[in-house]
């Protein structure tokens, strides 16, 4: 439990090196809900980054039946049963490698090595299992698209560890490649996190929608301090690059005198300032960016790629290809993976289902949750909606429990003693019988009226 580092980086492998079951817990959890994690998986040993949340994990300590150890990787620790990180390194010093070999020897790709807790909508955080197949096989299947090179990579890690996504980006596939990873600051979404990209000049940087729309927010208002001259300037150039991108979409890659000429001029400059002008790879994740944002990072030469998953599915199921480049949708599935709409309706509208390898084994202690999200065949019930065009993109269109939610919560206020809301909600009920996974919220409330 800590911000990114190689302490965080080291504690995870060595879990899974020695035959066990990592799992991160965000930093701005409550006590409560660090109790609930910890003692739902069973914790032997925490791992915390300082005084702060260690102080967390003191006040519930003596609720943890399964806790041996708790080691503090910042700083030197206040108790006496804390162990500090050079502790740790002290009594790894003294074991046999040949013990830690005998363990991986006995390592299987199906068991499981990662726990992502994740929230859902009410109750405490489900336990996302995930075996070494799962994290691997995902793994496998993204690189290709992501055009990365082996020893040539350097990535900033600055998003959650906790989250599947930079679990897979920040430690997997930095492993598998030999790349270099930069560890921003603390505060970095908090607006530091220029100053690492300026120090670490990435290759490939991914972030989350919000990430993408401060920076837009920071340079529009930078653009606005700008002279009548820079202003025209920097629109055509803009303009430039939308056309180039607009007929490789089209299917002409063709980089005309004015594009070149305005990478030179504007786009390189701009990178620069940013820190991202080595950067070949940009990508975002975790929920849909606005179409408005990936324009103005396209009129910069920056195409953002949009990517969708879940830690259900071990990070990624579909990816926008920088070589079939689109504004819309979230790309095609991953080679390997299977994507399928569940009850289409008349506008070509489902809920979207993946199969593969990738698919999680399950949550933990929890069967009946699981079988609301994984049915008997083995596809993923994702509870969002989403439509595929004839060349396989995937768009998505919203959440399908949520579209249910308001219609629900619109009878109950408005129609609540009409006997028209009697077979209304007798006609939802049939509905959501017909859609079986993620609608056990809407019957417990359709069942208290």
């Amino acid at each position: 439990m800590g911000f990114n580092s190689p302490e965080w980086f080291i504690a995870d492998l060595a879990t899974i090196y020695a035959g066990g079951i990592a799992t991160g817990i965000y930093i701005t959890n409550s006590p409560e809900t660090c109790q609930y994690c910890a003692e739902h998986s069973r914790a032997n040993i925490i791992v915390v980054e300082d005084e702060k949340q260690l102080q967390k994990i003191l006040q519930i300590k003596h609720n943890l039946t399964h806790l041996k150890a708790i080691i503090q990787y910042n700083g030197i620790p206040t108790k006496k049963d804390v162990l500090s990180w050079d502790d740790l390194l002290d009594i790894g010093k003294k074991e046999s490698e040949d013990k830690l070999l005998s363990v991986l020897k006995t390592i299987g790709i199906n068991e499981c090595c990662i726990l992502v807790y994740t929230s859902g909508t009410v109750g405490n955080p489900k336990a996302v299992m995930l075996n070494h197949d799962n994290v691997l096989f995902n793994l496998r299947t993204l690189l290709p698209l992501l055009h990365l090179k082996e020893k040539s990579e350097i990535i900033v890690s600055y998003l959650p560890l906790s989250h599947v996504a930079a679990q897979l980006i920040d430690i997997v596939i930095n492993i598998t490649l030999a790349s270099t990873v930069y560890f921003a600051d603390p505060s970095a979404l908090k607006g530091t996190l220029i100053n690492t990209l300026l120090v670490a000049q990435p290759t490939f940087f991914i972030g989350v929608p919000r990430v993408w729309e401060k920076i837009n927010e920071k340079m529009q208002e930078k653009a606005r301090n700008n002279g009548v001259i820079k202003t025209w300037i920097a629109e055509w150039a803009k303009a430039q690059a939308l056309c180039y991108y607009t007929n490789k979409i089209n299917g002409i890659d063709y980089k005309h005198l004015g594009y070149v000429f305005a990478k030179w001029l504007i786009f390189d400059k701009v990178k620069a300032a940013l820190g991202l002008n080595k950067c070949r790879t940009f990508v975002s994740s975790a929920a849909p960016l606005n179409i408005d944002i990936k324009k103005y990072f396209l009129s910069l030469d920056m195409p953002i790629l949009e990517a969708y998953g879940m830690s259900e599915c071990g990070g990624a199921q579909t990816i926008i290809d920088i070589d079939k480049y689109s504004l819309n949708g979230v790309g095609r599935t991953l080679p390997g993976l299977c994507t399928k709409l569940y009850n289409i309706d008349e506008h070509g509208e489902g809920e979207i289902c993946m199969s593969g390898r990738h698919i999680f084994m399950g949550y933990l202690n929890a069967l009946e949750k699981t079988k609301e999200t994984k049915d008997e065949n083995g596809w993923l019930h994702s509870g969002d909606l989403g439509k595929l065009d004839s060349n396989g993109n995937l768009f998505i269109s919203g959440k399908y429990i949520v579209l249910h939610l308001l219609i629900l919560i619109f009878i109950i206020i408005f129609m609540k003693n009409n006997e028209l809301c009697k077979y209304i909600m007798y006609i939802m009920y049939i509905q959501c019988t017909r859609y079986p996974i993620k609608t056990v919220t809407i019957l417990t409330f359709l069942r208290l009226f």
